[in-house]
Formats: C-alpha cells, structure tokens, sequence
C-alpha cells in the first residue's frame, strides 16, 4: 500500500500559475447564486443542454460539496431525464470521487471504530472523527485541538509545522505532542492500511488519477480546500467544459481550510443569478446590509421576491411568536447558545427537532405513549408495540409480572393484541384505568413533565416538529419560512470579528437568507455586550426597534 506521504510539496504544487491558468481560462464558466437563486436548477439545465448535445451521462462529472448535496443532485436529475441513478456515475463528491479512482474498499477507510481506537492508544478521549461528519458537512468536525492543526495542515497542503505557527490553538504539551499524535496517527493507518477522507484525496492528486469527463460542474465551490481545489485543476486540466458554482458571501468554512478567494478568481466567463426565488424585500434589506460590510466579496446584483416579509427585533426569545403558519429555523453561531433555547423549549413544553437528527421527545417513548392510549380505548396494537411499551413499563405484581418481559422468539411483531391479550397470555397488570403517565413508570420524570406541558399546550406528541433548532453552519442549504436568528456571540467570535469580520459576516448572511417569510433577529440576554454590539454595527438597530 502506497500511503500518504508525511511530507509535503505534491508534484502539482510544482505546475506553475499561468499554466493551471490555461486548464481554465477558454473553457469555464463561474456561475455566482446567492440565495434562492435556483443553482441547482440552473446546474442541472446546464446537464441537460450537455445531454441534448449528445454526451451521456457517465460524461458528465457534478461534484458536490456533501453526500446530502450530491444525492439530492441525482434525485432531481433522475425525475428530470430519462435516466436511472447509476447512469449518473460521476454525481458524487470528491471525495467520493478518489474512492472509487483509487479502487478502495470499505474495509480500507477509517470508520468510528478505529478512531476510538486511537484514541485509546493516544490517551485522548476527544479524538472522535466520524465520516459521516464529513459526508453531512464536508468538513472534519475534529473537538482535539492538534487534531484539528492536521486537519488544517493536510486541507491546506502545508506541513504540520507550517500550520502549527498559523494556529491560535497552541495548547498543553505544545509542538512535541503535536508530533506524537501526528506520527502516531500515520502509523495506525499505515499499520492497519487505512485511509482517511483526506488521505483519498491527496493520494489521488499525488498519482493524478481523476476520470477524463468532458464535462464537469462543480458545486458549492466558496467551501473548498486548497486539497479539493488541486482535485478541481486535475479534473480541468483534461475537460471539455467547466462550471464553478457557488457564493463567496455564503463562504463559512474559512476555519476549516476552504478558500473562498479561489471562487473569486476562477478564470472565465462570470455569471450573476439576480433573482432569489426565496428571500422577501425586507430579509433582503437585512441581507444585504451585512453583505455590504464585507470587505473581500464579489459584489451582486440581484432582486428578492415580491413578498415584502417581515423583519422584527426582540430582547428575549421567549417574545418570539411561534405560532405562525409554517416551519421554523431558530439558529445561532454555537450549540451552547442552542442549549439555552432547549432549555425554554422544555419549560414551556414546545416540541422541537434537534440539528437535524432527534426529535425532542424519543419517537420510542411516543410509540409506548400511543400503544397505552389504544389499549385503555379497546384499540389493538402490534405486538411489536406492545414490546416497546413494556420497556417503559417496571416488573412487579402491579406493572408486568416476572418473566414477561422476555418475549419468545417465534411471536411475530406484527400479530395484533388487546389489553386483554396482554393481560391474559403477557403478564400484563397495569390496570387500564390508569393514564399514560402512571402507566409507563419507568419514562423519566423529567420527560413526562416536558410531555404533559406539551399536551397542555395543544402540541400534537407525534407531529412532526415544525421548529428546528440548528447552528448556522448546519443549516447551510436548507430554508424555513419563518427564521429566529440569535444574536449572542461569545467572546472568542467577537474577537473573531475585531480581527477579520468578513468571516463572522458570512456566517450571519447565510442564517439571514435560509427565511422566506419572516425573520426574528433576537438579541441575547447573557452576553448582552457583544451581541448589542454587533446587532448594532451589523443590522442598524437602534433600542426601539425591538418588537419586546
């Protein structure tokens, strides 16, 4: 197994400006989106000018930013064309691009199990780096310090040493640590012949493996790496046809290596999308006024809907008014502040979605609640269900008799049963008159006084959650009709702003424009200081703006 080098400059390092200039320059086509101005649509028309024209699919290359992004490119493409999905060879990221390049196996890349691993052998208990981090956002979520410097080093083709003196992130045990975890990390997957994402690609721009494709479109370009970028000019420098898409104002991955700038600079024909079919008048206002203040962008021209939407400020969020029709995103620059907001949520008993992932009641938890409600109303259940409600249920002489909760083997989940049934073949004594809560004794105190408070609200337990609560960063690309947007940066950002507020600009621009109906900009009561001044300087906002 030839693995990565520990060393740094590749051989394309050594091709010379103007000549990775000429693989661009007559054949590329910079396509610039903000938001709600219909990428993908416009992306995909472009495959489908290139079908029309006599290219097959497996010809033409779109390489997305994430795997969500790249399914979501051949979903439409399949309902669009007369095609089936693995005609779509090349609808991939590029990441994925260099797996299959490489011909590696499953078995060959680093999975949750050899990071703990690791981890282990380091000593270190953060040291978690899952892939699927990477497929969802396309960037390593590493929490280790030194791991995160690697990280860094290898996305932007420098040395670890290079990188080290770059960081701020100097922590306990300095450089020599930085070493050891280094060394020892390249060693495990040498050992165990494993690749990492990272290794994927820098193997393959150091053997200069990419597809031949005549055509290629690259997606979400403002959220690359200078380690992506070298994969761009390798697929460039044999192609027919290229299309750079993306928005530098929406570039919110600086700190995780990508490099927005090289968007910017792409050689070739420019091309604005100037109508959002997203965004109303007054969020554009908003929008644009932080966009404004950004000092290195490529400036746009573009128009909002003709909805005029609505725009207010508030103090707290407990004045934000979550009754309006349609689904809502409440957003913030770190999951700490997102903590605050779960913990209102749950005293008031508002049901919500966490990051995209659970809902805040367990669906389990709901499915037991279910069953026992259609029990005690004479309603069948599943025996599967009846499985799942035990669960929640204590043994003993009141509750399930000893021995019932194990179930034989040869019993179906689907064989339907009554509380009769259970009461007479299952062990079942719970008396039917009792509510669910008194029921189910073993579901935590503290989840049934969050379910009763959401009950006394008139929340329906099995709805699906019309509020999300997401960072910024993980709401990239999604869209709400209604957008809470907190304020609160902490110390760390704020300095962050000081320094280059171009970066913490982006981040709040693309909260901004995920709204499609109405924006609540609220301002956070704990770090006051630095949230009022950045509401400030950022949003022209003046005391009696505040709706409460």
């Amino acid at each position: 197994m030839q693995h990565l080098s520990k060393k740094f400059p590749l051989d394309i390092q050594k091709v010379g400006k103007e000549e990775i200039r000429s693989y661009f320059q007559d054949k590329t086509t910079t396509i610039f989106g903000p938001p709600g101005t219909g990428k993908t649509h416009t992306l995909l028309s472009i495959v489908e000018k290139h079908l029309e024209e006599g290219y097959r699919p497996e010809e033409i290359g779109y390489f997305a930013y994430t795997k969500k992004a790249a399914n979501e490119a051949i979903d439409r493409a399949t309902s669009k064309f007369d095609y089936e999905e693995k005609d779509f060879e090349w609808f991939r990221t590029l990441h994925s691009m260099a797996f299959k390049q490489l011909n590696l196996s499953t078995q060959s890349v680093m999975k949750d199990r050899h990071y703990k691993a690791l981890g282990k052998l380091l000593q270190i208990k953060e040291f978690l780096n899952t892939n699927s981090q990477i497929e969802d956002t396309g960037q390593s979520m590493q929490k280790n310090p030194f791991m995160r410097i690697i990280e860094l080093a290898r996305n932007n083709m420098v040395n670890i040493d290079v990188q080290w003196r770059k960081s701020e992130d100097h922590v306990e045990g300095g450089f020599p640590e930085l070493e050891r975890i280094y060394e020892t990390y390249i060693d495990y997957k040498v050992e165990h012949e494993l690749y990492d994402f990272n290794d994927m690609l820098l193997e393959l721009v150091n053997e200069g493996s990419v597809p031949s494709l005549p055509v290629i479109i690259i997606d979400e370009a403002q959220d690359l790496s200078m380690l992506q970028w070298y994969a761009v000019i390798l697929l460039a420098k044999s192609t027919k046809h290229i299309y750079i898409a993306g928005d530098d104002d929406q570039a919110i991955f600086k700190w995780a290596g990508a490099i927005p700038e090289m968007l910017m600079r792409t050689p070739g024909n420019k091309k604005v999308l100037n109508q959002s079919f997203r965004i109303p008048q007054r969020v554009y206002n908003v929008a644009e006024s932080v966009a404004n203040k950004i000092k290195v962008r490529v400036k746009k021209e573009w128009e909002p809907t003709e909805e005029a939407g609505e725009v207010l400020h508030y103090s707290s969020i407990e004045y934000v008014p979550f009754d309006k029709d349609g689904e809502y995103y409440v957003l913030a620059r770190t999951k700490y502040v997102l903590q605050k907001v779960e913990e209102y949520f749950k005293r008031e008993g508002i049901i919500y979605n966490r990051f995209n992932k659970n809902k805040s009641i367990s669906e389990k938890v709901c499915y037991a609640i279910n069953c026992w409600n259609k029990l005690v109303r004479g309603e069948e259940i599943s025996l599967g269900g009846a499985k799942n409600m035990y669960k929640y249920i204590s043994s003993g002489p009141e509750h399930i008799e000893k021995g019932y909760k194990t179930w034989d083997k040869a019993l179906e989940d689907d064989i339907v049963v009554t509380y009769s049934n259970l009461f007479e073949n299952h062990g079942l004594r719970v008396p039917e008159e009792l509510l669910w809560h008194e029921a189910l004794n073993l579901i935590n105190e503290d989840v049934v006084m969050y379910i009763r408070k959401c009950e006394r609200r008139g929340q329906d337990i099995n709805a699906i959650p019309k509020i999300k609560i997401l960072t910024i960063h993980g709401s990239k690309g999604g869209e709400a009709d209604n957008v809470v947007l907190l304020s609160e940066l902490s110390r760390k950002s704020y300095t962050s702003l000081l320094k280059n507020g171009d970066d913490e600009r982006r981040v709040f621009y693309t909260g901004i424009t995920r709204t499609k109906k109405n924006l609540f900009l609220v301002r956070s009561s704990n770090d006051y200081e630095y949230s009022e001044m950045f509401l400030r300087q950022n949003f022209r906002l003046n005391r009696e703006e505040y709706a409460n």
